[in-house]
């Protein structure tokens, strides 16, 4: 992920999301890789590399993937406030900016891409999943995370 190769840093996320689709073990084996790149990188927050590289590429294709790649991770989580909790580690470090700046850079091509299919992708789970919770907006009160970055979205 270090490197500017941007075909290889699109085929470990490809894979990443293949792991975490495939099973509960490659789902923690993904986990456990961005944990390492972030010790490695001495990074604050483990899903910033995807985050950052969302805000910085240029490719519509390496987007995708991204993209594609947050929503396997949320979607492969076992309960649902595991989910909402993967979701709002995104949310605290902005992605929903980044996806209003993609959202806008789809409606300029006036088409649907696989990229626009995937931030809907990402809003239907996030509206499916806040829909389960009794909390006001969406927050589950009983954990301090999901506080935490209910709070730090506003």
């Amino acid at each position: 992920l270090a490197t500017n190769n941007l075909t290889a840093k699109k085929q470990v996320f490809e894979l990443l999301s293949a792991l975490c689709v495939y099973s509960q073990e490659g789902y923690d084996r993904s986990l456990e890789t961005l944990e390492f790149y972030k010790e490695k990188k001495c990074e604050r927050y483990r899903l910033k590399v995807v985050v950052d590289e969302l805000r910085n590429t240029k490719s519509v294709e390496y987007q995708t993937v991204l993209v594609t790649f947050v929503n396997c991770l949320i979607i492969s989580a076992l309960t649902t406030k595991e989910r909402i909790r993967i979701r709002n580690e995104f949310i605290g470090l902005k992605v929903l900016e980044v996806f209003s700046h993609l959202r806008r850079e789809c409606s300029k091509n006036g088409r649907e891409t696989d990229l626009s299919e995937q931030l809907d992708v990402f809003d239907e789970q996030r509206y499916a999943d806040e829909g389960q919770l009794t909390g006001p907006d969406g927050v589950d009160l009983n954990s301090h995370l999901d506080v935490f970055y209910a709070i730090l979205r506003q």
